[in-house]
């Protein structure tokens, strides 16, 4: 398979090649060259004395500790508290009270906590609102408290 001749990958794939012609890593891995160049090169060093790649093991959810189980629950918690009030709040505005298209916004919001608040914080239009304000009809006017007398 051809992966190419420059940047870091095709440098991890030709050491994980000359690694194996040498006998240092062992062949029962991976059949995929690139799954082989990302297993095989963690950490790995070129000539120059440059690490090629590094990656962190993955650690199985029950592997976790339980504390830090309950933070990441509590922020996709969090994270999906943010965004079905962020979409809500979009599907019920009208198009002329947010900025730039609705559309947009929506795919915006899906964005990890970036979009909710980014949608918060400028893809609402703030303003002066065209709602009629509800009059009490039992407070005192101005002409009922000249008169003393009470509704």
């Amino acid at each position: 398979m051809w992966v190419g001749t420059f940047g870091p990958l095709s440098r991890a794939v030709r050491l994980v090649r000359d690694r194996r012609r040498q006998g240092s890593i062992d062949s029962s891995g991976p059949r995929c060259p690139l799954s082989a160049a990302k297993s095989d090169a963690i950490g790995a060093i070129d000539q120059k004395g440059m690490t090629i790649m590094t990656s962190h093991p993955h650690t199985p959810w029950r592997e976790l500790p339980a504390g830090r189980r309950r933070g990441i629950v509590m922020a996709g918690i969090v994270q999906g508290v943010l965004a079905l009030s962020a979409w809500r709040d979009l599907a019920r505005r009208p198009g002329t009270r947010v900025n730039g298209p609705k559309p947009l916004w929506a795919a915006v919001i899906a964005v990890n906590f970036v979009g909710p608040i980014a949608y918060f914080r400028w893809g609402r239009r703030h303003g002066v609102t065209t709602e009629l304000s509800v009059v009490d009809e039992t407070a005192p006017t101005p002409e009922d408290a000249a008169t003393g007398t009470d509704r």
